[in-house]
């Protein structure tokens, strides 16, 4: 869905109503003629606004009754069909340069959504991996860019780093995490332990790329292994629980998957990966299917643990 800045009559006469879209607006003249625009092309019941939003100076304006508002973050949403209208009613004009990191696994969303949408002027933009590191001025609230771009395009962003954020949530919910890795080799608990402080709350992996350690460390079942083989929610199931055993963590994560170049089946095709995460006493297990090479395949797979992990942590009160 691609954002348009509307900041003349032309562009309104040129909206085109059986497509998706955004259009951004931050000038009450121009809204005044959007809607104008909206009662004389509109083959719908219209009311006025007034009916619906008392809260803004626009009189004698009639628009569609199924016309949904809502105030939020400073702005006014209109939503009406296949568009979102979007006016900024404090429109302060004061551009910031903002750095923020992201999660998109989708490179064509990265494309058609950033690069081709008008509120913010990108400067620099990485996506490698499934991670993007974007730098950008806009005079929006950034926060409700991130909002945007996560409701209609479930791109993630952050003001910092997804390990950092993690990080600094399981230590505002006083939780411990510990991993146990199989692909990965030992890549989430490296990132974990790049950053500073992290010794608070991450106590230790463990590397189980053999069945054996699977087995005698972690206590995966034999049978587990014959009958749905290392690459399977069972077999991460049952790392994850042994995992805890030992570790005791409020957080545990395992993974286990197929990185490449060979080892792949026809069910099972290079780039499988089974991710658990047990947090207390739940357990969740997610399969992924990634793209790339060995390498690539492997640190998708860490960015994806710590970026599933952050996202679901985000909505736990502090403890």
């Amino acid at each position: 869905m691609k954002i348009i800045n509307i900041v003349n009559k032309k562009q309104i006469d040129n909206i085109k109503f059986n497509q998706n879209q955004i259009l951004y607006i931050d000038s009450i003249e121009i809204l005044k003629e959007f809607f104008l625009h909206i009662s004389s092309n509109y083959n719908e019941k219209m009311i006025p606004i007034n009916k619906i939003y008392d809260k803004i100076d626009i009189e004698n304006i009639m628009i569609p009754d199924k016309c949904k508002i809502l105030d939020n973050f400073g702005y006014l949403n209109f939503k009406l069909d296949n568009f979102l209208i979007i006016y900024d009613k404090i429109n302060c004009k004061q551009y910031k340069e903002y750095t923020i990191f992201g999660y998109c696994e989708d490179n064509i969303l990265i494309e058609d959504f950033i690069l081709k949408n008008e509120i913010v002027e990108l400067i620099d933009l990485k996506f490698k991996n499934n991670q993007l590191n974007i730098k950008l001025k806009t005079n929006l609230n950034i926060q409700f860019i991130f909002d945007l771009y996560y409701k209609y395009h479930n791109i993630i962003f952050y003001e910092n780093t997804m390990t950092q954020i993690l990080i600094n949530k399981l230590k505002q919910v006083n939780y411990t995490i510990s991993t146990a890795e199989s692909c990965t080799g030992g890549m989430i608990s490296s990132q974990l332990v790049d950053y500073p402080g992290v010794s608070d709350i991450f106590l230790g992996s463990i590397i189980s790329y053999s069945n054996k350690i699977k087995k005698q460390v972690l206590g995966v079942k034999k049978i587990t292994l014959e009958k749905y083989g290392a690459v399977s929610s069972e077999c991460v199931k049952e790392m994850v629980d042994g995992l805890y055993k030992i570790m005791h963590t409020d957080v545990c994560i395992s993974v286990s998957g197929i990185a490449g170049p060979g080892g792949g089946t026809f069910l099972k095709p290079v780039g499988t990966v089974y991710f658990a995460f047990k947090i207390k006493k739940q357990i969740i297990v997610k399969n992924k299917l990634f793209s790339g090479n060995r390498e690539e395949i492997r640190e998708k797979s860490k960015n994806y643990a710590i970026y599933f992990l952050t996202q679901h942590l985000m909505s736990i009160e502090e403890g």
